[in-house]
C-alpha cells in the first residue's frame, strides 16, 4: 500500500488518524514544519508513525522528498493553512502525490460564511437570522435581539483558535465596541441571530468525483470553554435531516475530500472545510474518515456513502472535559444529577473513550497531556474572560 504523509502533527487531532492509518496497514510518515519546537509535534511520538518529515517550505520540500520515493505517496493535509497552500499548487503537487482535496474555489466559498448562508437560504437549508451591518452607524439604527453574534466571515485563516472566531455580546455597546474591534482585524464581520439549542456535526468524505465516500453525524455533550469552544465530550449519531441538508450544500459548492458541516439543532453554523476538532470519534466508532480519504486519494469511487458506524460511542478530551465541570455545574438547575451523571456515565465509564490517550501509544499520549498542562492556565483566564465580558 502506499505512503501516507499525515501533515501538521503538531494537533492532537492527527494521532488517532496516525493509528487508524496504521491499523488498516498503511506506512505513514509525519510531517511538520521546522519552526514547530519538537516537544510540540505529537505525530513524531506515535509509535504508528514509521517516519519523520521536517519541512522548511512545504511545496518544495514535499516534492524533494516525493522524487526520492518509488512510488507516489498520499498526502493529507490536517491544518488550515497547509490545506490552503496544496490547493493553491494542487496542479503541481498532483504531479507526485494522491490528493483529493478541494479546488481553491471550493475551498475559499466554504470558508466564507456570508457566502454559504447565502447559498444556504437558496437550498432551503436553515441559518441564523443575519442583521445586515457594515458600519458602526448601522448598529444605532437596527433592532437587534441580544444576546447576539458576532463573527469573522473566515476566522480560521487568521489563524485563530475556535473559540476566538466570535463574539456572544449582551448589549448595544457591547456590540459596538466588539464590532469596531473585529472589523479592524477583518472587514466586516458578520452579526446574527443567537442560536440556542444542541450542537451538531455532519462529517463527510467525497472522492474526486464529488460523490460521499462516507458519513458521520455527531452530537456536542459538553464543551470547553463553556461559554462557546470545541468539544470536549461528544457521541456519534444519526440525524438524516441534517444529514441530507450537509450532503445538498457541499455537492452544490462541488466539495472533493473531507469537511465537517456544523449545526446548532437544525440550525446551519459553518463549514469547517477540513478534519474537524472532534474526528478522533470517527476512528473510535469505526467511521474512520481518514482511511476513506485515503483510499479516495488512491482514486476509489464510491456509489454510495459509507454509513456503518456505531451509534451511541462517546468520545472525551479528559482534561478539558475535567476543565468543563465547574461551568456546566453552575449552569445546571440539577446540580445532584449533573454530578451524578459527569462522574459515573462519563468520567469512571469504560466505553466512553480518550480522544487522544492511548495505552497502545504510551509516548505520543504523555507528550500531549505534557504540552495541555502548559496551556491549561491560559485556557482557563481565557474562558474566564469570556464569561465576564
Amino acid at each position: 500500500m502506499k505512503k501516507a504523509i499525515v501533515t501538521d502533527v503538531r494537533y492532537r487531532m492527527t494521532l488517532p488518524a496516525i493509528r487508524c492509518l496504521a491499523r488498516h496497514g498503511i506506512t505513514v510518515v509525519a510531517c511538520e514544519y521546522a519552526d514547530t519546537p519538537k516537544d510540540k509535534a505529537l505525530g513524531f511520538y506515535s509509535r504508528y508513525a514509521s517516519e519523520k518529515l521536517t519541512v522548511n517550505c512545504l511545496v518544495p520540500d514535499l516534492i524533494a522528498y516525493a522524487k526520492n520515493q518509488d512510488e507516489k505517496c498520499v498526502l493529507i493535509p490536517f491544518g488550515a493553512k497547509t490545506l490552503l497552500t496544496v490547493c493553491n499548487n494542487r496542479q503541481e503537487l498532483e504531479k507526485y502525490f494522491d490528493l483529493c482535496v478541494p479546488d481553491i474555489e471550493a475551498l475559499e466559498f466554504a470558508g466564507d460564511k456570508q457566502r454559504v448562508t447565502s447559498l444556504a437560504l437558496e437550498l432551503g437549508i436553515k441559518v441564523p437570522h443575519n442583521y445586515n451591518i457594515t458600519c458602526l452607524e448601522d448598529i444605532e439604527k437596527t433592532q437587534i435581539d441580544y444576546p447576539c453574534v458576532i463573527k469573522y466571515k473566515n476566522g480560521e485563516m487568521l489563524g485563530l483558535e475556535p473559540r476566538e472566531r466570535y463574539k456572544i455580546v449582551d448589549s448595544k455597546e457591547k456590540l459596538i465596541q466588539t464590532y469596531d474591534k473585529m472589523s479592524k482585524i477583518q472587514s466586516l464581520p458578520l452579526v446574527q441571530q443567537y442560536i440556542k439549542g444542541e450542537g451538531y456535526g455532519v462529517s463527510f468524505v467525497f472522492d474526486k468525483n464529488g460523490n460521499p465516500a462516507s458519513a458521520i453525524c455527531h452530537k456536542r455533550l459538553r464543551e470547553y470553554p463553556v461559554s462557546g469552544g470545541p468539544s470536549c465530550l461528544c457521541e456519534s449519531v444519526w440525524d438524516d435531516k441534517l444529514y441530507h441538508d450537509a450532503l445538498k450544500l457541499l455537492k452544490k459548492i462541488g466539495w472533493q475530500g473531507v469537511a465537517m458541516v456544523e449545526f446548532k439543532s437544525d440550525v446551519l453554523m459553518e463549514i469547517n472545510p477540513r478534519f474537524w476538532g472532534s474526528s478522533a470519534l470517527s476512528c473510535l466508532c469505526g467511521a474512520d474518515s481518514v482511511y476513506h480519504l485515503y483510499k479516495a486519494c488512491c482514486g476509489e469511487l464510491y456509489s454510495q456513502p459509507d454509513t456503518s458506524y456505531r451509534v451511541g460511542k462517546k468520545m472525551r478530551f479528559l482534561l478539558q472535559d475535567l476543565l468543563s465541570f465547574k461551568g456546566y455545574l453552575k449552569k445546571s438547575q440539577h446540580k445532584l444529577c449533573f454530578v451524578f451523571s459527569f462522574i459515573f456515565c462519563d468520567l469512571l465509564n469504560p466505553f466512553v473513550l480518550d480522544g487522544v490517550f492511548s495505552f497502545k501509544d504510551i509516548k505520543a499520549s504523555l507528550m500531549y497531556y505534557k504540552n495541555a498542562f502548559g496551556k491549561k492556565d491560559k485556557i482557563i483566564k481565557d474562558d474566564v474572560g469570556k464569561n465576564e465580558n
